[in-house]
């Protein structure tokens, strides 16, 4: 049964573990939605805007460790459905509407929980090809430094989500040369699954 599920993420919202209606949901405020945009910058580990089901997972895991299994492919699946085109990808906007309604908050110390596990998983997708020169490692190492002192400090979740961002696309990845981090315009377009 869990296989059929209505396009209509707003319809419920989970409690404890159970999902009643969404009358009593509250609007998701601007600083809300850009919290939970965050967790799933945090939890995209190759930041290539598509999240798979186990990152999915892993957001609601860290975010609120009561999500089921089964919860989670709910919620997966409400937010696939909640795409324009009837969804192959997740757009973050998405993510942070489904996972609004669901009762998933993103604050600071639960980013920076989920943007530690991810930056500890994408260690061996470092791409030494991606800093040959004197300047890549220069800015590489700066890079690296900021999550890391961020990280320790859990001072600004935002610096520190984008500072994972622009390492990840810069220097983790397939061989040849780097392409950098997309602009602020290709970033805001991204989606996932």
């Amino acid at each position: 049964m869990e296989g059929v599920i209505e396009c209509n993420p707003h319809k419920e919202v989970r409690t404890a573990g159970k999902l009643k209606p969404a009358a009593k949901a509250t609007q998701l405020s601007k600083e809300e939605g850009l919290e939970l945009e965050a967790l799933f910058v945090a939890g995209d580990a190759n930041q290539d805007g598509v999240l798979t089901f186990s990152e999915f997972r892993e957001i609601l895991r860290t975010a609120d460790s009561t999500v089921s299994h089964q919860i989670a492919l709910r919620m997966f699946r409400e937010t696939l459905c909640f795409m324009p085109d009837g969804g192959d990808s997740i757009s973050p906007f998405a993510f942070a509407t489904v996972a609004h309604a669901h009762g998933i908050k993103a604050p600071p110390a639960v980013v920076f929980n989920l943007l530690k596990k991810t930056w500890l998983q994408i260690q061996d997708d470092i791409n030494p090809e991606k800093m040959k020169d004197d300047e890549q490692k220069h800015d590489a190492e700066e890079l690296k430094d900021a999550i890391e002192e961020t990280l320790k400090s859990q001072a600004d979740p935002a610096l520190g989500v984008q500072n994972f961002r622009k390492f990840v696309l810069t220097f983790c990845g397939g061989k040849g040369e780097s392409q950098g981090p997309p602009s602020a315009e290709e970033g805001a377009d991204d989606e996932s699954e």
